[in-house]
């Protein structure tokens, strides 16, 4: 089973596409992965997607490094990212959307069961007004009332297209 995870990169100053793309390299165990970008014209904000990223049967761990060199900047970062084992279905990412519509992005690892009712399994704390959307793998959580800056998010009962349930988890 292959993934895919998106990102994106801001910086102070504008730069040229080709030297942000300088910038990532993933690794998956031994595997050297993909990295492709989405660039906007004027922005500072570069967005980009690795694909190609195996799930086998145990957890792994995906590597990431930002490397500042090409920018001018005597900083590199790394970051490990979680990649679920095959037999795993789990909340693989949390996020909010506060520019043009605003709403909290759940992320799964496997598609959703589409014939699953998902209200009363994915709850806003103290929020009656939920409207979900659930494209594949991804929910997005929109509401009427005005979202707080930390908003609490729990998720239960939640079954894969394999009928496999997510454990009760939250997330602020």
């Amino acid at each position: 089973v292959l993934q895919a995870y998106r990102g994106s990169v801001e910086l102070a100053d504008e730069a040229d596409s080709a030297v942000v793309e300088k910038t990532l390299t993933a690794r998956h165990g031994d595997d050297a992965l993909t990295v492709a970008w989405e660039h906007e014209d004027g922005s500072l904000v570069h967005h980009y997607t690795i694909s190609g990223i195996r799930r086998v049967e145990m957890p792994s761990v995906m590597a990431l490094t930002f490397d500042g060199a090409a920018l001018g900047v005597a900083r590199s970062v790394s970051a490990d990212v979680s990649v679920p084992g095959l037999n795993q279905f789990v909340v693989s990412s949390v996020r909010a959307e506060t520019r043009g519509d605003v709403y909290i992005e759940l992320r799964f690892s496997d598609p959703l069961d589409k014939k699953q009712d998902l209200r009363g399994l994915i709850e806003l704390d103290g929020r009656n007004d939920l409207r979900l959307e659930r494209d594949g793998s991804v929910v997005r959580i929109y509401t009427t009332s005005v979202m707080r800056p930390t908003e609490l998010v729990r998720v239960s009962g939640v079954k894969n297209a394999r009928s496999s349930s997510t454990p009760a988890a939250s997330q602020k």
